[in-house]
C-alpha cells in the first residue's frame, strides 16, 4: 500500500529524507488523541515509531526508495532545542508507560490509525 509523503517530511535524495520534528510529533500525537504538552516518553516513542513507519510506506516502490544495497535514512530537522536540548528529548518528559513499551506497542497504535501495517 503506498500513501503520499507527509507534509512534514522532504525527499533529499533517493533513500534519504528529513523530518521536521516540530511538525511530525504534533500531528501524530493529535491523531493519537494526547495534547502536545501531556505527551509522556511512551506517547513521544509511539509517535516517532509511526513517523518512521509513514515515511517507508509514503517512499515503498517509489524512485525514492532506499537503494537495495542500502537502508532509508531519516534525518529529524529539530528546531525546537532550547540550551541544546529538544522540547521532545524524553528526558524532559514523564515516563509514563516508558518508551520501551512505546517502541514495543507503536505497530498497534499505527494499524488502529493507518487500518494497516506496512511490510
Amino acid at each position: 500500500m503506498s500513501k503520499e509523503l507527509p507534509s512534514w517530511a522532504e525527499i533529499k535524495s533517493p533513500g534519504y529524507v528529513d523530518v521536521q520534528a516540530d511538525q511530525f510529533y504534533p500531528a501524530i500525537l493529535a491523531e493519537l488523541g494526547v495534547e502536545d504538552g501531556a505527551a509522556d516518553q511512551y506517547w513521544l516513542q509511539v509517535a516517532k515509531n509511526i513517523m518512521k513507519m509513514d515515511v517507508r510506506v509514503a517512499v515503498a516502490g517509489t524512485e525514492n526508495a532506499a537503494p537495495a544495497t542500502g537502508a532509508l535514512t531519516i534525518l529529524v530537522q529539530d528546531n525546537t532545542k532550547v540550551e541544546g536540548v529538544s522540547k521532545y528529548a524524553l528526558k524532559v518528559h514523564p515516563e509514563g508507560k516508558g518508551a520501551t513499551a512505546g517502541a514495543r506497542e507503536a505497530r498497534d497504535h499505527y494499524k488502529r490509525l493507518r487500518g494497516f501495517l506496512p511490510a
